[in-house]
């Protein structure tokens, strides 16, 4: 081969080298760029990750995102009620003490037995009662008494019933004729006479009692009133509440 072939075949070849290893180098230089994508891709997942992991812990650590466990809520609630108490307690020291004589609402409707309200404010204020418990402690007292008194009244009307039943029951009306003459002969007093009929009017021992009395007295005009008029010897009115005491 002659030097020139040598030098077209070299420079051939070095061009063909030449391409090859533009091929090659071309080849080489996206795989470097792929592997350097992927190497920036897995610095890049690496780093999403490891802000991954660190968003995660944060939130994890954060008392926001955290379940709240049955002892930490425990002790905040402590926390909380004994700031609540110390904010109350300094209020408190910082205010007038209330005057409870003046300041407090009386109940209406009931009988208030000042006396006895004087005797309970200097305890009230030994024990710095605010206002509003004190009054609320009124308030409660007087709706106790209001059904007390209801109570009461309820239970007096029942026996009053009761009593009234019993004496329909007991008593004809003769007896009730009996005890309302016995009433009106004897009882010249307005007042008494319409308590005796009002209050004692259905009460069973006062009509038979009464009642007695009434027969008594049923009428002046009697063969034995007569014949005690006339100098004989009827019965005269103890005779005839208890009968003869006396041989004739």
């Amino acid at each position: 081969m002659s030097e020139q072939a040598k030098v077209e075949t070299g420079a051939g070849g070095a061009g063909t080298d030449a391409g090859k290893t533009l091929l090659e180098t071309a080849g080489a230089d996206g795989g470097a760029a792929s592997d350097k994508g992927a190497a920036d891709a897995s610095k890049g997942a690496e780093g999403g990750k490891a802000a991954a992991d660190g968003g995660e812990k944060t939130h994890l650590q954060s008392d926001g995102g955290a379940a709240e466990t049955p002892e930490a809520k425990a002790e905040r609630e402590v926390s909380e009620k004994a700031t609540a108490d110390k904010s109350a307690a300094d209020k408190a020291a910082g205010s007038p003490a209330p005057d409870y004589a003046k300041d407090l609402k009386r109940p209406d409707g009931i009988p208030w037995d000042e006396g006895a309200f004087a005797a309970v404010v200097p305890v009230l204020a030994q024990h710095k009662v605010s206002k509003e418990a004190a009054q609320a402690l009124v308030d409660a007292f007087a709706g106790a008494q209001v059904k007390a008194q209801a109570e009461f009244a309820a239970g007096v009307v029942k026996a009053k019933q009761q009593a009234f039943e019993e004496c329909k029951r007991t008593f004809r009306a003769e007896d009730f004729a009996d005890a309302r003459r016995a009433i009106d002969r004897g009882c010249k007093d307005e007042n008494l006479r319409n308590f005796f009929l009002s209050e004692l009017g259905n009460h069973p021992a006062f009509i038979s009692m009464m009642a007695q009395f009434g027969r008594a007295i049923r009428d002046d005009a009697t063969p034995g009133a007569a014949g005690a008029a006339a100098g004989g010897d009827g019965p005269n009115l103890a005779e005839k509440l208890y009968g003869r005491t006396t041989p004739k």
